[in-house]
């Protein structure tokens, strides 16, 4: 699960775009009565599935996260990978889906 802390003037399908996931989603999980109504402030959950990718030689981080449409900042810190330019092949870090897109 993600958690999303609402800001001033977002509105929640922008919230469901931002995290590829459905308004339905994400009032379902919090127990929305009604989507239009959110507060600045507000955290809420925001549903997601786990990927585990088995690490190939001469893969890095980079290509692995540009597959999964995510960040290498994001697998080093759901692994806890110390050094990110030393990773092991058949070891499967954690990627979590979607991804947050800050730009989005």
């Amino acid at each position: 699960m993600i958690i999303h802390v609402v800001q001033r003037g977002e509105a929640l399908w922008q919230i469901a775009n931002r995290y590829q996931v459905t308004v339905a989603q994400i009032s379902e999980i919090n127990g929305l009565e009604n989507p239009n109504q959110l507060v600045v402030g507000q955290a809420l959950l925001i549903p997601s599935h786990d990927i585990f990718h088995s690490v190939r030689a001469g893969e890095a981080l980079w290509s692995i996260a540009q597959r999964y449409g995510t960040t290498v900042d994001a697998i080093i810190r759901a692994n806890a990978i110390t050094n990110p330019a030393l990773i092991y092949w058949d070891r499967t870090p954690h990627i979590s889906y979607p991804p947050y897109d800050p730009a989005r």
